[in-house]
């Protein structure tokens, strides 16, 4: 016999003269079923457990929760006092679900900021570290120059002493030169680059010829 062969005929009526509307049925989670004349669930509403021989009996005092999620309590008499819609529950679990995508937003968030500031700390320091190399390369470029300029001071003086060789052996001289002319007890003195430039081109030739 089907769910609606036993609602019939513990509600009396015969299923074979006479064509009714079925009444309120549900089952709960634990597989009763439930029946009522009125045609949903509400406060006030009289529920019966339906057996499976069809006969009903009235819902003991207590709170259920049917298959679909709803839940309603009953009293002794098996009267509904209190009906919690399904609905509520959705809305509830809609609420839920929206603090959690928040919370989760607000981690992510959080966690993008923390990447960010990482990756500034990590440009700063990058670029600190460039701007001392570059200082650095410019001091090294610097005293580079430096050098070149002094090659180049070394190798006009070099020129200009070669020249007044060459002016002075062109020139004849008023009387023999004696090697012994310019023979000197005195120890050589190794002049500084700094003295050697401050000497006339004379006495720079006459240096260089007393090595």
């Amino acid at each position: 016999m089907d769910l609606k062969e036993r609602i019939k005929v513990a509600l009396g009526i015969d299923t074979e003269e006479q064509e009714v509307k079925l009444a309120y049925e549900a089952k709960l989670v634990d597989g009763t079923i439930v029946v009522s004349e009125a045609d949903e669930l509400a406060e006030g509403v009289v529920l019966n457990i339906l057996s499976e021989d069809g006969e009903q009996t009235p819902m003991p005092e207590g709170t259920y929760s049917l298959e679909d999620g709803t839940e309603f309590s009953t009293d002794e008499n098996g009267v509904v006092t209190e009906v919690s819609a399904k609905e509520e529950e959705v809305e509830q679990e809609e609420e839920t679900e929206e603090v959690e995508m928040e919370e989760e937003a607000t981690t992510e968030d959080t966690m993008l900021e923390e990447v960010g500031n990482v990756v500034r700390e990590l440009l700063e320091n990058v670029t600190s570290e460039l701007n001392t190399i570059k200082a650095e390369l410019d001091e090294l470029r610097g005293e580079n120059l430096a050098k070149d300029e002094n090659i180049v001071d070394l190798q006009t003086e070099n020129v200009e002493l070669s020249k007044q060789v060459n002016d002075l052996g062109g020139e004849p001289s008023a009387e023999p030169v004696k090697a012994r002319k310019f023979a000197s007890n005195k120890p050589k003195v190794e002049l500084s680059r700094a003295d050697y430039k401050k000497l006339s081109a004379q006495e720079k030739f006459m240096y260089n010829f007393n090595k």
